[in-house]
């Protein structure tokens, strides 16, 4: 076990010469990456390459971090969400599924940034950044609670689906209003409006009602 362990250290500065030969220089800076919170299991702690800095652990890939003295496959940090604050005792939330923004697109750092009552800034998955962005509903606050089931019916017909992966969106149609996308919706990805379905489409509608006439 010594002797397989030290050959592995003899072998460590032949791998981060051969990293530096195939660049052409030093390791570039990746996009950020943070060392994840979970702690190391068993075989990372005993069998983990041990390192005092980040750039120690470059040869193993562009997403290794020095963490604790161990280098660990890092993570992307989460994305930073500004606090909302009540409007008239009610509280918003960003969308998991994001509206159709009828203003033009806009960034932001606060709220306050935002123009209407029911739109605050939100962090975009797809650049990270944060823009103005029409509030979802906090269901548990509403009144009428036997009503909840059919309004998040309804508003799943004005919602967006997110983005495909980009190797398949390869007939992305840019727009300005949804007028343009009939019967899709024109929605903010980053910052570009894109046509895209709804999250529940009208013909899914129609079957389900179908379906009940049916069974009477």
């Amino acid at each position: 076990m010594d002797r397989a362990v030290d050959a592995f250290t003899r072998f460590l500065p032949i791998l981060r010469s051969l990293k530096i030969n195939a660049t052409g220089g030093e390791p570039s800076k990746s996009r950020t990456i943070v060392c994840p919170n979970d702690p190391p299991n068993t075989l990372t702690r005993l069998l983990g390459v041990i390192c005092e800095k980040s750039s120690d652990c470059q040869f193993l890939g562009t997403d290794q971090r020095c963490c604790k003295g161990i280098c660990r496959k890092g993570n992307e940090p989460p994305i930073y969400e500004p606090p909302h604050g009540d409007v008239l005792g009610i509280r918003r939330k960003c969308p998991s599924y994001t509206f159709p923004e009828r203003l033009p697109v806009k960034r932001c750092s606060k709220d306050e940034d935002c123009e209407g009552l029911n739109r605050i800034c939100c962090p975009d998955k797809k650049d990270r950044l944060l823009y103005c962005r029409t509030a979802a509903p906090i269901w548990s606050e509403l009144p009428f609670p036997e009503n909840i089931d059919t309004l998040k019916t309804l508003v799943g017909f004005v919602q967006c689906q997110p983005a495909p992966p980009s190797i398949i969106d390869i007939f992305a149609r840019p727009c300005n209003r949804t007028l343009d996308c009939v019967p899709n919706l024109c929605c903010q990805e980053g910052s570009k409006k894109i046509c895209r379905p709804p999250k529940r489409s009208v013909l899914s509608l129609a079957v389900q009602a179908t379906t009940r006439l049916i069974k009477g």
